[in-house]
């Protein structure tokens, strides 16, 4: 009678021991599998340049956000551009011998996070958009070309479908106005 209840007991033990490694292993291979995000974001983003409030130029941008729970929340960024050379030195007897560097000209946008509440988009922008500028005065220069330099970083509540200006300066050089605009639409 003693060997059977140990028997028993015994055998009780070892089906308690192994149904809890396996509900471990169920557990950690469900912390393991990443949860997909559960809503994706188109984002369009629009650089317009103003001058006198009439759109001169415009350039478009667009890109995925993947959002979801605050652990799952998505990174997206947009680069495009040249790399452009600029004389850091110069010897005039030897001016096969210039030093130069290169520096990043285009627009750079970096969106992080992504919710949903009441109806507006919640993420976080940082936008920078250089340019060279053109004007006659910077062209007849024997200076390196002026750098034009916009940067913006905020926390953005965007209305879902509807068109936003995030960001709005002026040049300090001239009566133009560069703007940032932001139209997030829900991809299903």
């Amino acid at each position: 009678m003693i060997r059977r209840l140990k028997s028993c007991t015994l055998l009780l033990v070892v089906v308690l021991m192994l149904s809890s490694a396996a509900s471990a292993q169920e557990t950690a291979a469900k912390d393991a599998a990443p949860s997909g995000p559960s809503v994706r974001h188109l984002l369009k983003f629009v650089v317009k340049e103003l001058e006198g409030g009439k759109v001169i130029n415009s350039r478009e941008y667009s890109t995925y956000l993947a959002g979801g729970s605050k652990e799952t929340a998505g990174t997206s960024s947009i680069r495009t551009g040249s790399k452009v050379p600029i004389p850091v030195s110069y010897e005039p007897k030897q001016p096969n011998f210039a030093q130069i560097t290169y520096i990043d000209i285009g627009v750079n946008i970096d969106i992080r996070g992504d919710r949903v509440e009441d109806g507006k988009l919640y993420c976080f922008i940082k936008a920078e958009i250089t340019s060279i500028d053109t004007s006659a005065s910077a062209e007849s220069s024997t200076f390196p070309k002026v750098v034009r330099q916009n940067v913006w970083n905020s926390p953005v509540f965007a209305p879902l479908g509807k068109p936003i200006t995030l960001f709005s300066s002026d040049d300090v050089a001239s009566k133009r106005t560069m703007q940032l605009e932001l139209t997030a639409t829900e991809v299903k």
